[in-house]
């Protein structure tokens, strides 16, 4: 009975269960059966089941051949598609989610363990490292793995705030299964789930304004400074125009 991997081609030790079962016997990914009775103490043909047992996590696991009562003792193929999903994002208007924005970047990373200290471990999924939203505002990332993943906006929209604050969601057995709804800087995350046609979608939106420096850099001090020689040189100017009207 042979097992077929699609499209990983990692290699998994398979365990064959049953009456006198032999795992590996001729060829890796097979699994036979030997000596197994034909009837039962009754007489009776005996129908066998094969399982997957148990399935293995992130793969959708079907049979071919299950509906052939000669399954066990002609083969039969047991087959594992990796568990795979797209995500579209879409930038709109924070005070108009019907008008989308352009020019933004995004970079998607995908969870791949933990450190010491039970952080997060990112790392760029596939391609998806700057990737400019297109004339629509939308961007589609395909072909997601099950994982946990964060959504970093790297460029925000002209005249926009940046997201400083990733959207976070996870593909559990190849479906969009938790999200985060809001990021924190008020910004608003709206997830719409797939349907027939459309597949799992964020819209996120920016507030309209100019992003503040970060905390630690120079902050507003340039401008206040600025402010103030402005309005010494004001009545700098101010004084000595009295004193040429009195003249």
């Amino acid at each position: 009975m042979p097992r077929t991997w699609h499209p990983s081609e990692e290699e998994e030790t398979f365990t064959a269960a049953g009456n006198d079962a032999i795992a590996y016997e001729d060829e890796p990914w097979h699994a036979k059966w030997k000596n197994l009775p034909v009837y039962s103490e009754d007489k009776e043909v005996i129908q066998y089941i094969v399982k997957e047992i148990p399935e293995l996590s992130g793969y959708t696991v079907s049979y071919s051949g299950t509906d052939d009562p000669t399954f066990v003792t002609t083969g039969g193929i047991i087959t594992n598609k990796l568990n795979e999903t797209n995500v579209k994002i879409v930038k709109v208007r924070a005070d108009n989610i019907n008008e989308t924005l352009t020019g933004a970047e995004f970079t998607l990373k995908r969870q791949t363990g933990t450190d010491k200290n039970g952080n997060p471990i990112l790392e760029v999924f596939g391609s998806y490292n700057k990737i400019p939203v297109d004339n629509d505002g939308e961007i589609l990332f395909e072909n997601l793995i099950d994982g946990d993943y964060q959504l970093f906006e790297e460029t925000p929209p002209a005249g926009f705030n940046r997201l400083t604050t990733p959207v976070t969601f996870k593909v559990k057995n190849g479906a969009v299964d938790d999200t985060d709804g809001n990021s924190a800087d008020g910004n608003t995350i709206r997830y719409i789930p797939k349907d027939e046609t459309n597949p799992a979608t964020f819209k996120i939106s920016n507030t309209a304004g100019v992003e503040l420096p970060a905390t630690g850099g120079s902050g507003t001090l340039p401008y206040t400074l600025g402010g103030l020689a402005l309005v010494l040189l004001a009545g700098v100017l101010l004084m000595s125009r009295k004193r040429k009207i009195r003249e």
